[in-house]
């Protein structure tokens, strides 16, 4: 019975191996970033209005679709952020170090089916900024006009405090920057082959 069911384990996972597909995604330039903070008096949110990149994200899928993005990143510069207060642009590049670290990159680890009209989609993806590096459990809703392009769009918070970072504070630490924000993220991305 054991020898069967080590078979049967063998065969399963041979016929996922060779059942999948690889297709590569390009990132558009129509894809945007803004980042939404607080502080203790009022909001405040910082945007990469066109990503001028040509990253490119590969999308394994497989049986019963599930999909996976393997050597899939994004690279965004952190000069890039326009915050559209000259003192809060410089102070948000400056605490998450733009001199040392000038890129943030977006890492992605897995992904259920890419191709899903008006679906919640659910991943994990790694954020690389300042030096340190956080994984997040992410969900976004795809839109497809097409089979060769969708569209991810989705909200995800993270903690300055996950990179080690201080919010950065003015007037003696009257106005305080908190330590959460949001990031609102648009994908657009088209298939490449």
């Amino acid at each position: 019975m054991g020898k069967l069911l080590i078979t049967l384990f063998y065969v399963s996972i041979s016929t996922c191996l060779y059942s999948q597909t690889i297709e590569a995604w390009q990132v558009l330039p129509s894809s945007t970033l803004i980042v939404n903070g607080k502080t203790n008096i009022n909001t405040f949110n910082c945007d990469i209005d066109a990503y001028n990149d040509t990253d490119t994200i590969n999308y394994i899928s497989s049986i019963g679709d599930v999909g996976y993005l393997t050597s899939g990143s994004m690279n965004i510069s952190i000069i890039s952020f326009d915050c559209h207060h000259k003192m809060m642009t410089k102070d948000l590049r400056k605490t998450l170090k733009y001199k040392d670290f000038p890129l943030m990159t977006i890492e992605f680890i897995s992904l259920s089916n890419l191709i899903s009209e008006n679906k919640n989609l659910s991943g994990n993806i790694i954020i690389y900024l300042a030096g340190k590096s956080k994984e997040y459990s992410v969900s976004f809703i795809s839109t497809s006009s097409s089979p060769n392009s969708v569209k991810l769009s989705g909200t995800h918070s993270i903690l300055l405090s996950d990179f080690d970072l201080k919010p950065p504070s003015k007037l003696g630490g009257m106005i305080k920057v908190k330590d959460e924000m949001t990031v609102d993220i648009e994908l657009i991305l088209n298939r490449i082959n």
